[in-house]
């Protein structure tokens, strides 16, 4: 698949974006959601007594998130965050019903 990249305006965690897309004659609809999953919380979403969590700790919370994200969605991309961020961000396309 190839890729295009579109610059968006700053948008809400809460705010999910809709492509059209037209190749030939052929029109196909993407939708895409922008998540922000905190790091601070642990794998049963309590608010950790530390601010920075070591890798393993956020491995494990990265991967509940992926596990238990609703299956409809597919995720696309998980983007790196800064080194003191609190919060990481997936990009997770819905499926195409074929």
């Amino acid at each position: 698949m190839r890729e295009i990249n579109i610059p968006l305006p700053d948008i809400n965690d809460d705010d999910h974006v809709e492509i059209e897309i037209s190749v030939g004659d052929q029109k196909q609809k993407y939708y895409y959601r922008l998540e922000s999953i905190p790091w601070e919380k642990d794998s049963d979403n309590q608010k950790s007594e530390k601010k920075e969590l070591n890798s393993s700790k956020r491995i494990e919370i990265l991967k509940k998130a992926i596990e238990i994200y609703d299956k409809n969605w597919e995720l696309i991309q998980i983007f790196a965050p800064l080194k003191k961020s609190l919060n990481i961000h997936m990009l997770y396309r819905k499926k195409l019903n074929k």
